[in-house]
């Protein structure tokens, strides 16, 4: 399982794995605190820059969704629904 973390506010992303056998990551995320996204993994709450984070960090590169859409066009992203 794969998760992709991205803070507007702290303007940081991290791609987040764990073992072959976990099918989903028990990883959420708990608001802001000290202008970073909070996240909760299995209970427990880290900062999402804390390299204590029991998972793995995946190697990623940043593109604009125009590009993703071009370069991956049966790619599939959970797109968060748009609260107004």
């Amino acid at each position: 399982a794969i998760s992709v973390v991205h803070c507007n506010e702290a303007g940081v992303s991290r791609v987040f794995t764990g073992d072959a056998e976990t099918p989903r990551l028990d990883l959420s995320q708990a608001g802001l605190f000290r202008n970073e996204l909070r996240l909760v993994l299995s209970g427990e709450e880290y900062q999402m820059t804390d390299k204590s984070i029991p998972l793995e960090d995946v190697q990623f590169t940043e593109i604009t969704w125009s590009e993703f859409k071009s370069e991956y066009p049966g790619g599939m992203v959970y797109k968060w629904p748009a609260w107004d």
